[in-house]
């Protein structure tokens, strides 16, 4: 199993999510990378003469490292890699770029929801991550406690029923995930009822993966029967697949995927091609 990477804000709802890498780290025998953006805020920029840019840069290299030496103190040091830093502006895409050379399984980052009119418009930097990165990325909720992975269900529209119409698209990072785990793969479509019913049949003998369990739920809301699926079946974390999309799409696209970022109250794992 190759590395966790873990991006931190230094607060609360990150250190919680480091909590969760690192009891990952333990089981899968691998080591966690913290990782921390950084940028001058423009007021700070505009205070100082030019010349003396690279020397407030320098200032802010060692403020992070206090700030990390803080946040991993009394942690297990001995599965915590490299404490990286790098300058950008646009969060996702610096650590996506850290994702490019295959050496992560997995990002493992908090996140704090949808917290004004703008991210609910644009997006979280968790989001934005998700249609970027190379490898899988794990939404860890506030206030989320580790728990030993056992069950994971992942949802997955009508169409992808279908085997053929690319319900395996991006398949082998999930059973990647689950086999390191050691879980058991709940397959799950929600109905939404629309005042008629709808059938949609499964044949367990039409899909590959002859150990996982295949359901059909209705409910009145997507989000309310994964809800209800995860309560019953004692799910520990969610997972959904998300197609890379172009820039405008990710502005103007809000899909189940997105939502339920912000909704569960367990990981949120996402993968794409």
């Amino acid at each position: 199993m190759k590395k966790i990477l873990c991006p931190v804000d230094f607060s609360d709802v990150s250190r919680n999510a480091l909590l969760y890498a690192l009891q990952l780290a333990d089981t899968w025998d691998t080591q966690v990378d913290l990782i921390h953006i950084y940028h001058l805020e423009a007021r700070e920029a505009a205070s100082v003469p030019y010349h003396e840019v690279d020397e407030l840069l320098e200032a802010k290299k060692a403020e992070v490292d206090r700030y990390f030496r803080d946040f991993t103190a009394g942690l297990k040091t001995d599965r915590i890699g490299r404490l990286l830093k790098a300058y950008g502006i646009f969060i996702g895409l610096e650590i996506s770029d850290l994702t490019r050379d295959g050496a992560y399984s997995l990002v493992v980052m908090g996140t704090h929801g949808e917290r004004n009119s703008l991210e609910k418009f644009l997006g979280s930097v968790s989001t934005d991550l998700m249609t970027r990165s190379h490898c899988p990325v794990m939404a860890i909720p506030a206030g989320a406690v580790y728990q030993s992975v056992e069950a994971i269900a992942y949802a997955v529209a009508e169409e992808a029923m279908d085997w053929s119409k690319g319900m395996d698209t991006g398949l082998e990072d999930l059973l990647g995930f689950t086999k390191s785990s050691g879980a058991k793969l709940h397959v799950v479509h929600v109905v939404k009822e629309t005042g008629t019913e709808r059938d949609v049949e499964l044949r367990v003998e039409d899909y590959p993966i002859s150990d996982a369990t295949y359901a059909v739920v209705s409910d009145a809301s997507v989000l309310e029967g994964l809800d209800n699926y995860i309560e019953e079946n004692e799910i520990q974390v969610l997972a959904m697949y998300i197609p890379k999309r172009r820039l405008w799409e990710r502005l103007f696209h809000r899909s189940n995927t997105k939502a339920m970022t912000f909704h569960t109250s367990i990981p949120l794992l996402v993968f794409h091609a």
